[in-house]
């Protein structure tokens, strides 16, 4: 026999009602979801009950493009390499692969105990949950993480420089004459500043990064931006959720997300195949690029010997581009002390490379002054005399390293637009930006009266129109997918918008997906909440 303390409301299933209002049953439970609020009271450990039955479920991961460019056959597979949760009855246990040795993080439902054979010296953190002692971020790409679960409040401090902080809500948070967010930040004094956090806050937990800028107590080491893949990369709000038993609203986030990924990548799959039967002519070709001014290093270029091997390798591949790769030997190395070797090319190398490609990406932050210093180079290329130069400051000059991972779909989506494989109709670019004829652009203020520090953040929804299979004439030929029809009865019309699809029919040939579909607009926000709290309700059987 168990004893839950109950949420606030109540729930009916197969005919028995839940808990009420504040009250407590003593009876034999199944859990139908985690519990995100409250602890076990009255703890039986020869009860058998699960108290996390909405686990951790890694993402399979599928080959972009319909054609092999680099030589070798790719199999579907659990994309994410670094994060692993196991679980039992009463504790899960949380790990980071990415570590040398791997990091273990022991997360016990707070009312239950530690079952005696466990090890507890073992793991690099114990401690209860759902956690309620605080996070203190330590670097910009854990923000997104803990924003679209909804847990901005939980965040006490930023360890770091406030300066390259973008989410608008955070902001504002970190800002004022009582900020709601400590900033602990002092290079000279950076350790005191630390040490003194830790002493106030003697619960919270600190996210590292994986090169461990934060070491010590209460210390958790989060890897995503390590990962392959920006599948992967997304799939470490999981490593957030955990800590929270928010697994489910996890495991929807990014099912949906993944959704709205792989949706442009079969649009441009199709329209690639199209194109290059009707014009015999491969991809199109993207020179991916930045130049270093510091100890004039010169022309940091892209590598792509797999589609894995970087970020912007997979997003290319899943529109059907090549991003050049820096041929074997050319340029100069540095390790800068890591096992990482760091190639730079000169003016005349990176020429050779990327002159004839049909795009340029820049990168970094600063064309405006490279293009002033190194015009003569760059106007030799086909890219910039054909204005297809773009950079990633479509959201502002630091949101590319933080934001956007929590938008990789419309990256993606961005992406295909400008190799000409657009798979939504009217879509605007969102990162990438033109140099020539786009400004740079900048993220939304936060809507603090309107209540948006407490609510999860929602990316932007942009549209993706699916192609379907649709049956062939021939029975037994393979099916085939249907072209995009016009909204207008002239053929030739190439201007005419396609129309909202409505109900989906047997002869509709697209499907619509919204990039990011599942992630609910601001007026629909509390009820995620409540839904996910209701999931956390007790099931009694009699």
């Amino acid at each position: 026999m168990i004893k839950i303390a109950a949420p606030a409301f109540a729930l009916l299933m197969s005919g028995f009602a839940a808990a009420q209002n504040g009250s407590d049953q003593d009876q034999s439970a199944t859990l139908v979801g985690n519990l995100v609020d409250d602890c076990v009271v009255d703890f039986d450990p020869n009860a058998g009950v699960d108290y996390f039955p909405n686990k951790y479920s890694k993402p399979i991961i599928k080959s972009y493009g319909d054609r092999d460019i680099f030589g070798e056959k790719f199999v579907p597979h659990n994309t994410t390499d670094f994060l692993d949760i196991e679980y039992f009855n009463t504790y899960k246990i949380v790990t980071n692969l990415h570590q040398d040795p791997p990091k273990k993080y022991l997360l016990y439902q707070c009312g239950t105990q530690i079952p005696e054979d466990v090890d507890v010296d073992s793991f690099d953190l114990v401690t209860s949950v759902p956690h309620k002692g605080g996070l203190a971020l330590t670097e910009t790409p854990q923000i997104p993480y803990v924003e679209l679960l909804g847990l901005r409040e939980s965040i006490v401090a930023y360890i770091g420089d406030p300066f390259y902080v973008t989410s608008p809500c955070m902001t504002h948070m970190m800002e004022g004459e009582t900020p709601m967010i400590e900033t602990v930040h002092n290079y000279s004094i950076q350790e005191e500043l630390i040490d003194d956090f830790r002493e106030r806050n003697p619960d919270a937990i600190i996210v590292s990064g994986p090169s461990n800028n934060v070491v010590g107590e209460q210390v958790i080491v989060s890897s995503a931006t390590q990962e392959r893949t920006n599948v992967a990369t997304f799939d470490w709000i999981s490593f957030f959720a955990a800590f929270y038993n928010m697994e489910g609203e996890a495991n929807r986030i990014t099912s949906n997300m993944q959704e709205s990924y792989d949706c442009s990548s079969d649009v441009a799959s199709f329209m690639a195949a199209e194109q290059r039967e009707l014009e015999a002519e491969e991809g199109p070709t993207i020179m991916w690029a930045n130049y270093l001014t510091y100890q004039n290093l010169g022309w940091s270029v892209g590598e792509c010997p797999t589609w894995d091997h970087a970020y912007y390798c997979e997003y290319a591949t899943h529109c059907g581009a090549t991003v050049l790769t820096r041929p074997e030997g050319v340029g100069v190395n540095k390790t800068w002390g890591s096992p990482t070797v760091y190639w730079y090319l000169n003016d005349e190398e990176m020429l050779d490379m990327g002159m004839d490609a049909d795009i340029l990406i820049y990168s970094g932050s600063d064309w405006n002054e490279i293009y002033a210093l190194k015009n003569e180079t760059l106007n030799k290329m086909k890219a910039v005399q054909n204005g297809q130069v773009y950079d990633v400051l479509g959201q502002g000059s630091s949101a590319w390293y933080e934001q956007r991972y929590a938008e990789y779909d419309v990256v993606g989506l961005d992406m295909c637009n400008i190799v000409g494989y657009a798979p939504a109709s009217g879509h605007q670019n969102r990162w990438f930006r033109n140099v020539f004829t786009d400004p740079i652009g900048e993220l939304e203020e936060c809507d603090v009266l309107g209540g948006e520090i407490s609510e999860p953040y929602v990316p932007p929804q942009q549209e993706c129109v699916r192609p379907l299979i649709a049956p062939s004439d021939d029975a037994g030929s393979e099916d085939t997918l249907m072209p995009e029809p016009s909204a207008s009865a002239d053929a030739g019309s190439e201007d005419a918008p396609m129309p909202e699809p409505a109900a989906p029919t047997s002869d509709e040939p697209f499907a619509t997906v919204p990039a990011t579909t599942g992630l609910e607009s601001a007026a629909t926000r509390p009820v995620t909440i409540g839904t996910a709290t209701i999931l956390a309700a007790v099931v009694f059987f009699l």
